[in-house]
């Protein structure tokens, strides 16, 4: 789980930067209750009511006749874009950014709007009332399978409005709080204990592979209560298990889906697409994680573990079994490539930097003795700040998308219903005048001296701060709003196992820099980030672990 898990999925967004250098990244999704900004671990004064319509579902209708449409490039320019790859790319989106503002028009294949201030798509998230309608409704590949697969019991993350409520409800129960993040702990901690373990059998592991088997195995400890075997240290047998099969599936299943994402509608019919060897791969992936899944959960539900989150759900009695099995074999899969890969881009900037590898080392070493759990987390800033620092250079995934049923005001421009709108972090993120600093050189400290910012709220939003002590300035505080700071999404669709994740990001990472120094091996390696739905090292960096000597 450890980072997106359930509404991972929710918060897998259009991949809609591909970066050509190593680093220069953002973050993440908000935080919106209702109409009201809920301040999610930062410290920043929303005022997007300024410059957009707060709406509500007993409002009258609002007229935005009078406001134009955004401008952007030509139809032809943004078709050349999207078919040369160009769109994809970091200095693209810095392009459209300066010669054409904050909201800007395209079209590929449809309508579509980029926005870059997080201000502008924190007031379009209000628009949507107290049911919104979250990110990951739109990815159609999903839901043209679930109809197909199970028409009358479709997933939580496809559904909207009363629907969607009751079994959000019902899922976050034994999952969202602090307290029943917390009850997962003890199985997390094994697990992360196992994976240093595995490393000391296996000092360079295929990196991919190894954590993505730690991400599947703290899923499934949490979920299932159960082991899968995939961490063992005497592993020789190379056959396909059923577990190995479930992580690869779902991995290709991911990687089908960013490919068809920007499929032109005429061929969205599941006639049509059978001819599509892209969908053939994802139909098949997806049956036989359904597959597999299924039989784990029929497993579950014989042995009935007191701590599974699967028995506490059942016992919870708001939902179904084929609503229980349906969305759980979907966070099944949903936990696999998003928390892997957020892991993937932490350690690989510590292997970079074996000063900052160092400082973080000490720090863990200096505050806790086993594990990480959510009320301690407070007690590692250093912690914190790296961890701000991979999510603005390196984010699993790069922004959020909506599509609506009705015209939104978006700052002084309409966005016309049925379209495409995307938010594109990478812009402000490696802003140097925003960040005061270069924005290809990693500076967790900057995130430190924002935490000794005093009167935020008085401040220009969009000033670096010089801050007492330290040699870095604190990024502007907009670097710091809720949509920039957390990759679990925000507002009522915002990740359910958000906190569990947090706490599975942190044991893992508080182990291993504990237990093993790791370096590049070979020392220079050329990583890029690249879009297959998520942001993924491009190749997957080669890593060393050494034991620490205490």
């Amino acid at each position: 789980m450890a980072i997106p898990f359930a509404s991972r999925m929710t918060n897998l967004v259009l991949p809609t930067i591909r970066q050509v250098r190593p680093g220069l990244a953002t973050s993440s999704p908000l935080f919106v209750a209702n109409a009201n900004i809920v301040h999610f671990n930062c410290r920043y004064n929303s005022t997007a009511t300024a410059t957009t319509t707060t709406t509500s579902k007993d409002a009258d209708p609002v007229d935005l006749s009078s406001l134009p449409t955004p401008p952007g490039p030509s139809k032809w320019e943004s078709v050349r874009a999207v078919l040369s790859g160009e769109f994809t790319q970091v200095p693209y989106a810095q392009k459209l950014y300066r010669e054409h503002g904050n909201v800007v028009r395209l079209w590929a294949f449809q309508e579509m709007y980029n926005i870059f201030d997080p201000e502008i798509f924190m007031g379009i998230l209000r628009q949507e009332w107290a049911l919104p309608y979250g990110a990951a409704p739109n990815m159609w590949p999903f839901q043209v399978y679930y109809k197909q697969k199970c028409a009358d019991t479709m997933p939580l993350m496809l559904l909207q409005g009363e629907e969607w409520k009751t079994p959000r409800h019902a899922m976050q129960t034994h999952m969202f709080s602090p307290k029943a993040a917390d009850s997962y702990q003890p199985g997390i901690n094994q697990v992360v204990k196992d994976a240093s373990s595995y490393l000391k059998y296996n000092p360079k592991p295929d990196l991919n592979e190894f954590l993505m088997n730690v991400s599947f195995e703290m899923l499934a400890q949490v979920l299932l209560d159960r082991r899968m075997g995939l961490l063992r240290t005497d592993q020789n047998d190379k056959s396909m298990t059923d577990e190995k099969q479930f992580v690869e599936s779902a991995v290709v299943a991911f990687h089908a889906l960013g490919e068809l994402l920007l499929t032109p509608d005429i061929i969205k019919s599941p006639t049509i697409l059978r001819f599509f060897p892209v969908w053939n791969k994802l139909e098949t992936s997806m049956d036989r994680v359904w597959d597999i899944g299924m039989k784990w959960l029929e497993q579950a539900e014989q042995e009935q573990s007191e701590v599974a989150f699967f028995t506490k759900l059942e016992a919870q009695g708001q939902m179904d079994r084929q609503e229980r099995l349906v969305n759980l074999v979907t966070f099944l899969q949903a936990g696999v490539d998003t928390t892997s890969n957020s892991l993937a881009w932490a350690v690989l900037e510590l292997a970079r930097r074996p000063k900052v590898q160092e400082r973080l080392r000490q720090e863990l070493n200096e505050t806790i003795d086993e594990g990480v759990d959510y009320h301690r987390q407070y007690k590692l800033p250093y912690l914190k700040a790296f961890m701000r620092e991979v999510q603005r250079r390196s984010p699993a995934a790069v922004g959020n998308m909506r599509k609506l049923p009705y015209d939104v005001q978006a700052g002084d421009y309409v966005l016309q219903k049925d379209s495409l709108i995307l938010w594109n972090q990478d812009v402000y993120a490696t802003d140097p005048d925003l960040l005061g600093g270069d924005p290809n050189e990693f500076i967790p400290d900057r995130w430190l001296a924002y935490d000794q910012v005093e009167n935020v709220k008085e401040l220009n939003p969009r000033q670096p701060i010089a801050v007492d002590g330290f040699d870095v300035l604190a990024p502007a505080p907009i670097l710091s709003h809720p949509l920039m700071t957390t990759a679990f999404g925000v507002g009522p669709r915002m990740c359910v196992g958000s906190r569990v994740a947090q706490n599975e990001m942190h044991s893992f990472l508080s182990q291993i820099v504990r237990d093993y120094e790791f370096e590049m091996d070979p020392p220079e390696q050329e990583i890029q980030r690249v879009a297959k739905l998520l942001q993924v090292p491009d190749p997957f960096p080669q890593i060393r672990f050494h034991p620490y000597s205490k």
